[in-house]
Parts: structure tokens; C-alpha cells; sequence
């Protein structure tokens, strides 16, 4: 769990429900001050509740006994002229967003599910995702068609890596190998299957990080030139999930690109992080373009899934 997100969430819980106690307690000064019989008993009870503090701080078990006893009595006074008056509890009580934890995000030690959505949304802001509407439930192998493949046909085929990236997701961070990669031409299916994973991860509360790599590249040489952007370049090292789509449409730096790329790779793996790969490249274009270093990386078996989309463009069988 990301505690910087879950830390700024509480912080702006705390504040919420402090500005609802604040609204209550004015609404019910604002009554108590406005009615004369109800201002007296009031403002007796607060003078009982002082002697209390008094008597409690002297030892002196009597005395706040009886003051208990008048504070009681005061209260039961109180509380019936406000019926006699239509002011019930309800009206000056503090109103919270959610009744359920009081705002406070808690409900017995266990995180409140408003809490929980809350996070969900701030770790979806903070992945690059945008709300595609993209998921294993939304998948509909109907739109693929049967084009024959070898011995099978491309739904089936297509089907069965998501199978295999369904299976990832749902036992994150607990999975056989720790990265896939996706290999396939435009359009049939790659960025669906990412957008897929990210999201059953991110309900399951991990951080991910979505970028192509054209973007990531642009923000690692960004964070070279410029310190003060160093953090742009710790969240891909950080993210519990990172994601990086599209390899190959970055801009190639010779003796930088790769450089950058091999940092990130190279550090998630000694790491035992996760990552996802997509590319339009096959295996050896992308062996061509990057090098030794990190193909070998990048297809290690032991670690990585090597799927492959084969088949006909999707993006007009909807």
C-alpha cells in the first residue's frame, strides 16, 4: 500500500470531519444562544462540567459524584426542551460524507469502504490510467474472429493469453513469473489486455504506473537534464506494477535510450519487481534495436511470459 496516497487521504479526512464537528457545534451555539430557557441550562451544565474537572483533580470521589448526578439531570432537561422545541439530535448532530466511520476512514481497526474507493481513485490518478472502460469483464471474444493460426484459430488464441493475463492479475503479487510480454501488430488487442491488468490490480490496491515508452524516455531525459525532476524518474522504480506500452516508438538516442531503458529494467529485475511490456516489434527486431543486454532480459523465460497476438486487426470487428 502506497502510504504517501493513503497518509494525504487521511490528512484530508481528518480535516473533513473537523469541519463538520466545527458546523455542528456552531449550529447548535447558534440555537442554545438564540433561546433564553435553553441558554441558562446550557451554560449551568458547563459550569457542573468545570466543578467536575475540579473535584476530579482534587481526589475528591463525592463531590464528583454528586456533580455527575446534576450534570445528568441538566442533560435529561435539556434534551426534553429541545424536543419541546423541535430540536432534535439529528439536526445539530455533525453531518459526515459517510455516516458509516464518522469520516474517519476506520470502522473497528478495518479500512471503511468510502476510504477504499478513495484510494483506489488516487492510485488510478496517480498510474496514467485513463478510464477506458477496458476490462476482463468487458472482454468479448465474440468480435474476434475464427482466422485459422497453425492448429487453432485467432479467437481461441486471443482467448487464451487473456486466460494466462487474467490468471496474473488475480494473483498479483503472488504470480509465476513476475512480467509479461506482449508481442503483437496494431490492433489486435495488446493495450486492451494491459488496461485489463492494471485495473484488477489497482482494485486490488497496488500502485501501478501506465506509460508508453516514448513518454517514459521523454521524462528519463527530462529527470537527466533537470534534478529537480528526479521524482518523475523514482515512480518507475517504485511502482508496484509498472507498465510500459508501445516499446519500440520511442525516440532511439544511441548510447542513451538504451542506457535509460536497461536502468529501469535492470534495477526491477534485480529487485523482483513487476512489469508489463507491449510492442509491435518481434523478437529479433527487438533484439536488433536494443541489444544483448536487454533482450535477455526482456524474453527470460523464468521470469517473463512471452505472449503473442496473431491475427486480424479487431478495431473494426466491434
Amino acid at each position: 500500500m502506497n502510504r504517501d496516497i493513503l497518509n494525504a487521504l487521511l490528512v484530508e479526512y481528518r480535516l473533513k470531519r473537523e469541519a463538520a464537528i466545527k458546523d455542528a457545534e456552531k449550529m447548535r451555539s447558534d440555537l442554545i444562544v438564540s433561546d433564553d430557557e435553553l441558554f441558562k441550562l446550557c451554560d449551568a451544565q458547563t459550569e457542573l462540567f468545570f466543578a467536575h474537572g475540579f473535584a476530579q483533580l482534587n481526589g475528591n470521589a463525592p463531590e464528583q459524584a454528586r456533580l455527575e448526578s446534576e450534570i445528568d439531570a441538566l442533560e435529561n432537561k435539556i434534551n426534553a426542551l429541545q424536543k419541546e422545541k423541535n430540536i432534535y439530535p439529528d439536526a445539530i448532530a455533525p453531518h459526515f460524507d459517510c455516516d458509516a466511520c464518522g469520516d474517519t476512514g476506520y470502522i473497528n481497526g478495518q479500512m471503511c469502504s468510502c476510504l477504499k474507493q478513495k484510494y483506489i481513485e488516487a492510485l488510478i490518478e496517480r498510474s496514467g490510467m485513463k478510464d477506458t472502460g477496458e476490462s476482463f469483464e468487458t472482454f468479448n471474444e465474440q468480435i474476434i474472429p475464427k482466422t485459422p493460426i497453425g492448429k487453432t484459430n485467432q479467437r481461441q488464441h486471443t482467448v487464451k493469453i487473456k486466460n494466462v493475463c487474467k490468471k496474473y492479475a488475480e494473483s498479483f503479487p503472488n504470480t509465476e513469473k513476475r512480467n509479461i510480454l506482449l508481442i503483437g501488430k496494431t490492433g489486435l488487442g495488446k493495450s486492451f489486455l494491459l488496461n485489463s491488468v492494471a485495473k484488477e490490480v489497482l482494485n486490488n490496491r497496488y500502485t501501478v504506473l501506465k506509460t508508453t515508452a516514448y513518454n517514459m524516455v521523454d521524462r528519463l531525459l527530462a529527470s537527466f537534464k533537470n534534478q529537480a525532476k528526479t521524482n518523475d524518474k523514482e515512480q518507475f522504480f517504485t511502482a508496484d506494477l509498472l507498465i510500459i506500452d508501445d516499446l519500440g516508438s520511442e525516440p532511439f538516442i544511441k548510447n542513451v535510450t538504451v542506457e535509460h531503458l536497461f536502468s529501469i529494467i535492470n534495477e526491477r529485475t534485480a529487485n523482483n519487481m513487476h512489469t508489463l511490456y507491449s510492442t509491435n516489434l518481434g523478437l529479433n527486431e527487438l533484439q536488433e534495436r536494443y541489444g544483448d543486454r536487454i533482450f535477455s532480459r526482456l524474453t527470460d523465460q523464468k521470469s517473463t511470459y512471452i505472449l503473442e497476438l496473431r491475427g486480424q486487426d479487431l478495431r473494426h470487428q466491434a
